[in-house]
């Protein structure tokens, strides 16, 4: 019976462990810590719309979330859950189109963002075609693995169907919806709303999304 006891004290204890390594605790969005990080993460958008020089800001969108990492046998994600905030800044401007666009890519690049997919290899496409179809492709900078920004074009002229949808609705500031979201919270207008609010002044508009992972929660 002692063998027994001290078996069944060994297996209580081993699963004891068991479950505190599968812990799902996840961040509290209202923590002081995560607070602060999102302030942060917040502050950290400024510096970088400077790229656009004296084209008028039109709309601007943010949305902030925190989700579950997701951990199976197709996608390990490497923390409990992540705090996320988006921002999406539209502006329009006049002028020399290539010229904007390679100063918004020289900047960026200036300020440390890393090119992924670039502005440059998106002009073959916009000299092949009527500008007045709508947008160029967009582009992606990042800066380490947390934060990454999206550069999107569009023509006054388009028709509204060939706006990004995921950049059209206050909604969906995010290119692909969270997984297990478990908070979110949305501010501002819908860029494409304020634009066709106001004329779709132009005859360009650009619109910069930010999207920095300002906390994990390590597994």
């Amino acid at each position: 019976m002692g063998v027994a006891r001290y078996l069944t004290a060994l297996l209580v204890t081993v699963v004891a462990w068991g479950l505190a390594g599968c812990s799902h605790e996840r961040a509290d969005p209202q923590a002081e810590e995560i607070v602060k990080a999102r302030d942060e993460a917040r502050g950290r958008v400024a510096p970088s719309l400077s790229v656009v020089g004296d084209a008028r800001e039109v709309a601007r969108v943010e949305l902030d979330f925190c989700r579950e990492g997701q951990y199976d046998w197709k996608i390990k994600e490497p923390f409990r859950s992540e705090c996320q905030l988006q921002t999406a800044v539209a502006f329009t401007f006049g002028g020399d189109f290539r010229q904007r666009a390679t100063a918004i890519h020289e900047g960026l690049k200036a300020r440390g963002w890393a090119e992924s997919m670039g502005v440059p290899g998106s002009f073959d496409v916009w000299d092949k075609q009527d500008a007045s179809i709508g947008r160029i492709p967009s582009s992606l900078y990042k800066d380490g693995e947390l934060r990454r920004v999206w550069v999107v074009f569009q023509a006054s002229a388009a028709p509204p169907e060939t706006f990004y949808p995921h950049l059209g609705t206050a909604d969906q500031v995010n290119s692909e919806k969270p997984i297990s979201t478990y908070y979110s919270a949305t501010t501002g207008t819908p860029w494409a709303v304020a634009w066709e609010q106001a004329g779709r002044p132009g005859p360009y508009l650009v619109v910069l999304k930010f999207e920095d992972a300002y906390h994990r929660q390590p597994r």
